[in-house]
């Protein structure tokens, strides 16, 4: 009955977690991308610290160092990438408006075509009822920028609070776990971390590559708007399983507006380049092993409902986080195996060396010995992982 007590709380209690986790997805994701990002600048710190700056110094001038080149990427090229993403959609409407004008006069499948496609964009008048349609999308607009910028504040202020109390902190949660469990609990928690701040290390270097190779191919190859096509890129290479297409799809429609010869190099240079970033460079760099693709794809769909686009993002970490869960416990789980295995062996030999004695001729010294090391067996067998 204590047993089936013991199983019910349990049960209950990790049931009660769950209905709290998703009450407060949003609050914990962050919390948890703040930890990630934690790991990922750790190195930076550690390589500081090992060179005599002080701990605290050390996290000051990383953050401050990250905070500089957000704003100075902003600063620089802020402005002419908002000018080439609106250049950019006003020629593709210029160009959808001419296609669709030249299939719906025309024959055959191109005006059937075009009959199933939303009729052609209009221009909207400059007048005081379309200044009042337009105000409510600019003032949400402004409010999502704010948003943004509000949230990324709170993560690097909480990303920086978790890096410096990082052990006690750890020390914390660990204290609330039974103490036969915490050494695998940190174990597990220790390699997620690497694993994760590696995985965004290698996400942010990749990104950064991508626009700006994307960008310079782009230029030299004839296209209109390349630093377009470089900020796609750089978004695009966080998106896993589809992040090459889109940057690939991308990159047809900007080079197919001037000759679908320069759409299809365009395609072309965008798959090999985004391939040997992937699969090639970016593993060599970072030593990571390939990505659980097909465990990727089945955590996409559930995390996509539960909270949105997101969840494409967030969906390689889980990957990852449920790969190092699954390696750790069945690392400790063959531990526990061979332990059982020597234990079984040390009982065998110390029920002979109970049999070889005699306990009227053994001293008290060695009796007591004896019974100590009976002791100690037993306490062995309440090893973490032990039913």
């Amino acid at each position: 009955m204590t047993k089936l007590a013991r199983y019910s709380v349990i049960v209950l209690s990790t049931l009660a977690l769950l209905v709290i986790f998703w009450q407060f997805r949003l609050v914990v994701l962050l919390f948890l991308f703040a930890v990630i990002v934690a790991a990922a600048l750790r190195p930076v710190i550690t390589r500081l610290t090992a060179r005599h700056v002080p701990i605290g110094l050390a996290h000051l001038l990383t953050y401050l160092g990250l905070i500089l080149i957000l704003l100075a990427i902003v600063l620089f090229t802020g402005d002419q990438v908002i000018t080439d993403l609106n250049n950019t959609a006003n020629r593709l409407v210029l160009e959808y408006q001419v296609i669709w004008q030249r299939w719906s006069m025309s024959t055959g499948w191109q005006q059937g075509l075009a009959e199933r496609l939303p009729a052609t964009f209009l221009s909207v008048p400059a007048d005081e009822q379309a200044l009042e349609q337009l105000l409510p999308a600019v003032v949400t607009l402004s409010q999502q920028l704010l948003t943004f910028l509000g949230t990324l504040v709170l993560l690097l202020a909480l990303s920086a609070y978790w890096s410096i109390e990082q052990n006690r902190l750890e020390r914390f949660w660990l204290a609330v776990l039974p103490a036969n469990n915490r050494a695998v609990a940190r174990s597990i928690w220790r390699e997620t971390e690497e694993v994760l701040g590696a995985y965004l290390r290698g996400k942010v270097r990749q990104s950064i590559i991508a626009a700006i190779l994307l960008t310079l191919v782009s230029a030299l190859i004839g296209l209109d708007y390349p630093l377009a096509l470089g900020v796609i890129a750089g978004i695009a290479a966080f998106i896993p399983l589809l992040g090459i297409l889109i940057t690939a799809l991308a990159a047809f429609i900007l080079g197919a507006i001037e000759s679908a010869w320069l759409g299809l190099l365009a395609l072309v240079l965008v798959l090999v380049i985004s391939f040997l970033l992937e699969h090639v460079l970016e593993p060599r760099w970072s030593g990571r092993q390939r990505q659980p693709y097909l465990v990727i794809l089945l955590i996409t769909v559930p995390l996509v409902e539960a909270i949105g686009a997101g969840g494409i993002l967030f969906a390689p970490l889980l990957a990852a986080t449920l790969t190092v869960i699954g390696n750790q416990l069945f690392t400790a789980y063959l531990a526990y195996r061979e332990s059982n295995i020597q234990l079984s062996e040390l009982h065998d030999r110390y029920a002979a060396l109970q049999e070889r004695l005699d306990p009227e001729a053994v001293q008290p010294a060695l009796r007591n010995i004896v019974a100590r090391l009976g002791q100690l067996l037993t306490e062995a067998e309440r090893y973490p992982g032990s039913p």
